[in-house]
């Protein structure tokens, strides 16, 4: 992590340089490689020791991504995210109460909000029918849409290989939320997934399970079949072991097999 002190002609007193084991900062990380081979730790301020951190530390955690970069991925049409490319698998999180939220926060102040793919995806207006069960009066509920992510999870197939998980959720009140991911899965393998919760026979039901305001299936601009060769092979979101979790406000498509499974 990178502090700035702005000094003014006097001594800066009083400075905390507190390390956040919850910050992401960055897009590498994505293949497990380490940025200092004389210690056994991958990147640090990297979605992959973020996951680590959470699993040590039995509280709760939630992630924070502040990049110092420039977005990495782009549609050339001006919405532009942040990509992280995994080629080694990310680690299981088994710590209950953390939060994985691509929400990006400008790193000047590490609060104002940061809106660089302000694309909408998915269908925007009115649905059915109204109380007066009648059509185009102007009470018909209406859908929103979801604002295009921030950070994008993403596994080249060609490149890499098949990879079974993109997100492994194995505790109880995990929140995702505000990412987009796919590509993850191996077709022949019925419980893969971009997310997965629980185990396919696990003895575990994980509580409090939330994913929300994601795109899962396809790119974070652009709600479409990213193609055979692209697309997550199996499932976008499976669950085996969950009770009384929430899936709300996604956009889930374009899998091999099935968007929510089973």
């Amino acid at each position: 992590h990178i502090t700035r002190i702005a000094l003014a002609g006097s001594d800066a007193t009083g400075v905390d340089f507190g390390f956040s084991f919850n910050a992401v900062v960055n897009t590498l990380a994505g293949d497990a490689q380490d940025d200092d081979g004389s210690f056994n730790r991958t990147v640090q301020g990297s979605l992959r020791q973020f996951i680590q951190h959470a699993n040590a530390i039995s509280s709760a955690n939630a992630m924070r991504f502040v990049p110092t970069g420039a977005t990495n991925a782009t549609d050339s049409g001006g919405n532009d995210w942040w990509r992280i490319t995994v080629t080694s698998a990310l680690p299981t999180l088994s710590d209950d109460n953390s939060t994985i939220d691509g929400t990006a926060y400008d790193f000047s102040d590490g609060t104002t909000t940061l809106n660089t793919n302000p694309i909408v995806l998915g269908y925007v207006g009115s649905v059915g029918l109204g109380d007066d069960a009648l059509p185009a009066t102007g009470d018909e509920p209406a859908l929103s849409g979801v604002s295009g992510p921030e950070l994008e999870i993403f596994h080249d197939r060609v490149a890499d290989g098949n990879m079974a998980i993109g997100l492994d959720l194995q505790a109880n009140n995990v929140t995702v939320r505000s990412i987009g991911i796919y590509g993850f899965g191996v077709s022949s393998l019925s419980q893969d997934a971009d997310i997965r919760v629980g185990v396919n026979g696990g003895a575990t039901n994980f509580t409090g399970i939330l994913i929300e305001d994601n795109v899962i299936g396809s790119s974070a601009a652009s709600f479409v079949d990213p193609g055979l060769t692209a697309r997550s092979p199996v499932n976008d979101i499976a669950v085996f072991g969950a009770d009384g979790g929430t899936i709300q406000d996604n956009l889930i498509g374009y899998a091999g097999r099935f968007g929510i499974f089973p």
